[in-house]
């Protein structure tokens, strides 16, 4: 029931999981990931589902669920700002 309640980002699950896993254990983790959390994030279960006072953009979040799908490495992420042809030509930019 949790997992199916996680993969479809119910948010009583995500904030159940983190209540049975311990606030400081969670917390740790997305430190660890590199999600800046503050003392008062840290200290209450709506950061489980994304209740913090600076939050996160898309490439942060990014870079913290990279390990899942890597053997548990995380690398740094970056961003794409172009694609270009072998010689050169420029066939995708982002405005």
């Amino acid at each position: 029931m949790v997992t199916y309640g996680l993969e479809w980002s119910q948010n009583i699950a995500s904030v159940w999981l983190l209540q049975q896993i311990g606030l400081q254990t969670g917390t740790q983790f997305a430190m660890n990931d590199g999600i800046q959390l503050t003392k008062q994030d840290r200290q209450q279960l709506g950061v489980a589902i994304g209740g913090m006072q600076h939050g996160v953009n898309a490439v942060e979040m990014a870079q913290a669920y990279e390990p899942f799908d890597n053997n548990g490495v995380q690398v740094q992420a970056h961003l794409i700002t172009k694609v270009t042809k072998t010689e050169g030509q420029v066939i995708f930019h982002p405005i």
